[in-house]
């Protein structure tokens, strides 16, 4: 079933949509940016991107080189990315070349940025100005007891996926919201889990 929450279409774009889909349940997605609306970040998600990224190489230059090699290690197309400043060109030309609205761009594929834990938790806490605690314990055979929480999934020990699971155990993945888990089955491993405990004051 299909929702109104932040979506990415087809782009590799999933921490930062995670996080975002978190932001959106405290009540405070509207004070995200410049007052935007939920609405208005899935028609203006590509330049929340390059806001985002344009800030990391200048504030956190270590995090930004994480989020390269981490892109580039996707492989073909990803590993063409060879700075923060190409993946800012990439999504600013992909804007300006095109009159449609960013949430039909996101649907040609062929994009991504891949997200560390590091550079995850740093959007949760700085940017997104969110009160975190990072589980010790995690069991992907427990996946459905955490709630409110931003976690990373994977593979054989490598970090593949991120998704948000509400406080009432909906998953928020792929522009949907659902009860069921059942589609991150393929995944063996959990990585990192964020959960919110509420807004900074």
């Amino acid at each position: 079933m299909t929702n109104q929450i932040v979506n990415q279409g087809q782009w590799g774009i999933c921490g930062f949509v995670a996080v975002l889909n978190a932001l959106h349940q405290t009540g405070t997605i509207k004070e995200f940016g410049k007052g935007l609306t939920l609405e208005d970040i899935n028609k203006r998600l590509g330049a929340e991107l390059v806001t985002f990224l344009k800030i990391i190489k200048e504030e956190n230059p270590d995090i930004g080189t994480e989020i390269v090699k981490f892109t580039q290690s996707f492989g073909s197309p990803y590993n063409s990315y060879k700075s923060i400043d190409q993946l800012v060109e990439k999504i600013k030309q992909d804007l300006i070349n095109s009159s449609i609205l960013t949430e039909t761009i996101i649907n040609t594929p062929g994009f991504g940025i891949a997200m560390t834990a590091d550079a995850v938790k740093l959007y949760l806490e700085k940017f997104a100005n969110l009160s975190i605690e990072a589980k010790k314990q995690l069991d992907i055979g427990k996946l459905s007891q955490y709630k409110n929480c931003v976690i990373g999934l994977g593979n054989d020990n490598k970090l593949k996926h991120w998704v948000y699971i509400d406080k009432e155990g909906y998953l928020y993945n792929w522009g949907n919201k659902q009860k069921d888990l059942t589609e991150l089955k393929n995944y063996n491993f959990i990585d990192s889990v964020f959960e919110i405990k509420g807004v900074k004051v």
